[in-house]
């Protein structure tokens, strides 16, 4: 935070630049959040746009599923929100929401948006059943995030990429461990991981990303964590 306001000063103070702050809401490849609160104190105070791409908060944090901004009490103070329909309303497309104005401009200037065709119907009616479950059954958000608890719970003796806010936790790898052995050795005991490799991430970073479910029960994590233990203590995915 400290290194962002010096960045506002030198670029929104002394040259008078429009400055755009862009962050994600929750980060997909760690699982952190964003400190919007923060963020959007700074964007007013040095007259920065604040834009957040949600796509892994809407739906997970917030009342009722309605986003990252919600759960730090400051949607308000965000200028541009866009997301995903491919990730909580399980379809495709996606959305961008801010002021009418700004709104308007982008529809005649932004250039992958001028000749783009409109939602197919079929979209639009999945993602209007999804924002109908979000607001009338609100326990499968507390669910998803009863079962994220219990998920880093068991995973606690492992290393994670960063401390876990939301329904994605990311496991970091020894630099000897070969992930694709790993995620072989994953995929025969029948669980799903997304083993995250280079250019995804840096050489350096690679790491499984576990996205939790509600559906998920207590017994679907225990194999979970009974699968990492037995994957980690293979000699055949590290390299000499």
């Amino acid at each position: 935070m400290a290194e962002l306001e010096l960045l506002l000063m030198q670029h929104a103070i002394n040259t008078g630049a429009t400055v755009f702050v862009c962050v994600e809401g929750v980060y997909s490849m760690d699982g952190h959040l964003a400190p919007l609160d923060q963020l959007s104190v700074l964007c007013r105070q040095y007259g920065a746009m604040l834009v957040v791409d949600d796509a892994h908060g809407t739906g997970v944090m917030g009342a009722n599923g309605s986003g990252t901004a919600a759960h730090f009490n400051c949607s308000q103070e965000v200028d541009i929100t866009m997301g995903t329909f491919s990730k909580v309303f399980a379809t495709c497309g996606g959305f961008l929401a801010g002021a009418k104005p700004m709104i308007n401009y982008l529809r005649f200037h932004a250039r992958p948006y001028i000749f783009s065709a409109a939602i197919p119907p079929t979209v639009i009616a999945a993602v209007l059943g999804g924002l109908e479950v979000m607001e009338q059954e609100p326990w499968l958000q507390q669910q998803l995030l009863d079962n994220t608890r219990y998920a880093i719970d068991k995973l606690a003796a492992y290393e994670f990429c960063a401390t876990p806010q939301a329904a994605i936790i990311c496991l970091k790898l020894s630099p000897k461990m070969d992930i694709r052995k790993a995620a072989l050795l994953f995929h025969q005991r029948d669980i799903f991981i997304n083993a995250i490799e280079y250019p995804a991430v840096a050489a350096n970073r690679q790491r499984f990303r576990i996205s939790l479910m509600a559906t998920h029960t207590k017994e679907d994590i225990d194999c979970l964590a009974e699968a990492v233990e037995a994957v980690w203590s293979e000699a055949f995915i590290y390299n000499d």
